[in-house]
């Protein structure tokens, strides 16, 4: 029988060293930031028939040593040997399932979500105690996260932070090593993350609101941005342990104080309307909901102001501009403007004002030679009095042009007899006196006219001998105007024939 279990433990511990050194491999694998679960699929495999054959193996020792007369410390010995072997198996089967299940939760993830999610990027804190619930709430995750080591926590902490700020000056007052994370973490905490002192800053907030509404007269506010206010402070409260249930009591007083007087004489019609005096009819979260509730009302009403105006509004606005683009001013140039309608005018070469080129009044009282010298110092044409980035013997306009005092290729503004004129010739969009002209122009007046909430921009010709008035056919017809009764009406010429 001694023979036997001698035969026995020899085998035993070549199955050991097979064992072990699968059991290595698998290790190996695990360690590595990506392990392939083929191979690890294999080496379980493979491990979990070494440990087979070591049970069968370790079984047939152990019944050869309850059958020793030093039966009891013997398989005691023996037992703890071959637990740390089984042990070691069931760390291994488990750490694999686990991968197991990670990976394929991630692809039943992966495949219900089909888009790419943007990259978080960390919070940084800049020593401001109103920011570090925010900053934590994100940092927590890599603190709590146990596979990173501290000295990498520390740098994700160093990067966490805004630079040459309070926060960054309190952990960078630390060695960046493992045994540092903690005691920085903790002063971190101690200096901007006290209950005590967070509380203090969110009410004080409420108390600047108090005041704030105060020293305006309680006047009407942008009731929405008031409510998203308080309800941040409120939740940043709670967060803090500060319970609607345990301080409602204090900071129902505080929201009250912050409300415009009109919002505040609706809370007490609504108080008084649906609860019964208690104590229980003044409570925050009951306030809170009302403040909702009108919030949603105020934002309802908005949209029916102007939801549907918005595009005929916008219509009517694009119409008028039309006009005025049309109609620099309201005098009878206009009504003989030579411009394009719909055309972008170019500011002027000479003046930079909104005007063409060739009607500068302002160049007219240049020489030839400064307008020449201007031209040439802003790269422009001297036939068409653009940046078009030519000569004037190359400008395509040239042949179109035809100078009225010397019949040259050029604008009469850029004519060298223009200056010798004792008359300035008349812009083509303003009125004149020069004795030259043979036209005159009446005055003209822009006129809005509405009929049964229809209504027409139209222009008026002020004719100051005139004993009438009158309006075209086409308005009367747009309009859809009925006459209220008739005339006639006998034009007779001078000399007194009809």
């Amino acid at each position: 029988m001694t023979m036997d279990l001698t035969l026995l433990k020899t085998q035993r511990k070549s199955f050991r060293t097979s064992f072990t050194v699968c059991a290595k491999k698998i290790d190996d694998e695990l360690l590595k930031e990506a392990p392939e679960l083929t191979q690890l699929s294999i080496l379980k495999s493979q491990i979990s028939d070494k440990f087979a054959r070591l049970e069968t193996c370790q079984a047939e020792i152990t019944n050869l040593i309850l059958k020793t007369e030093d039966a009891e410390q013997a398989y005691e010995e023996d037992f703890l040997s071959a637990e740390k072997y089984r042990d070691k198996y069931i760390e291994l089967c488990s750490q694999i399932e686990q991968l197991y299940l990670k990976d394929s939760s991630t692809k039943d993830f992966s495949e219900k979500r089909k888009f790419k999610l943007p990259k978080i990027e960390l919070k940084k804190l800049d020593g401001d105690a109103k920011n570090y619930l925010s900053f934590w709430s994100q940092f927590r995750k890599i603190h709590e996260d146990s596979s990173l080591p501290n000295e990498d926590k520390f740098q994700y902490l160093l990067q966490a932070v805004v630079p040459k700020s309070k926060a960054a000056r309190v952990i960078e007052s630390f060695p960046a090593k493992a045994d540092n994370y903690q005691k920085a973490i903790s002063q971190l905490q101690e200096r901007f993350g006290r209950n005590d002192l967070l509380v203090q800053i969110y009410v004080r907030d409420l108390l600047s609101m108090v005041t704030k509404n105060a020293a305006t007269g309680r006047s009407k506010t942008d009731l929405p941005a008031l409510y998203d206010e308080l309800e941040a402070k409120i939740r940043a409260l709670v967060s803090l342990g500060r319970t609607q249930e345990k301080y409602g009591d204090f900071l129902s007083p505080l929201v009250e104080s912050c409300l415009p007087e009109e919002v505040l004489v609706a809370w007490e019609r609504s108080r008084n309307h649906s609860f019964t005096e208690t104590k229980e009819s003044r409570t925050l979260e009951q306030l809170m909901n009302f403040l909702r509730q009108e919030v949603k009302g105020e934002e309802m009403v908005n949209l029916a102001r102007t939801g549907f105006a918005s595009n005929q509004s916008s219509r009517q606005k694009e119409l008028h501009n039309d006009h005025v683009k049309q109609s620099e001013s309201t005098t009878a140039s206009a009504l003989v403007s030579l411009q394009t309608p719909g055309k972008r005018i170019h500011n002027c070469i000479f003046c930079d004002k909104s005007h063409p080129s060739e009607k500068c009044f302002s160049a007219r009282k240049m020489t030839l030679a400064a307008k020449q010298k201007l031209l040439l110092k802003k790269g422009a044409c001297f036939s068409c009095l653009k940046k078009a980035g030519h000569l004037s013997k190359f400008c395509n306009v040239k042949n179109q042009l035809n100078c009225s005092h010397c019949n040259n290729r050029h604008f009469d503004i850029m004519c060298d007899k223009n200056n010798e004129s004792k008359c300035v010739p008349k812009p083509e969009n303003s009125l004149s006196n020069c004795s030259k002209s043979e036209t005159i122009f009446l005055q003209t007046l822009c006129v809005l006219i509405r009929y049964q909430g229809q209504q027409e921009l139209i222009r008026v010709v002020m004719d100051s001998g005139s004993q009438s008035s009158y309006i075209s056919e086409k308005i009367i017809t747009q309009l859809k105007a009925s006459p209220l009764r008739t005339e006639t009406v006998i034009h007779a010429l001078f000399g007194g024939r009809n």
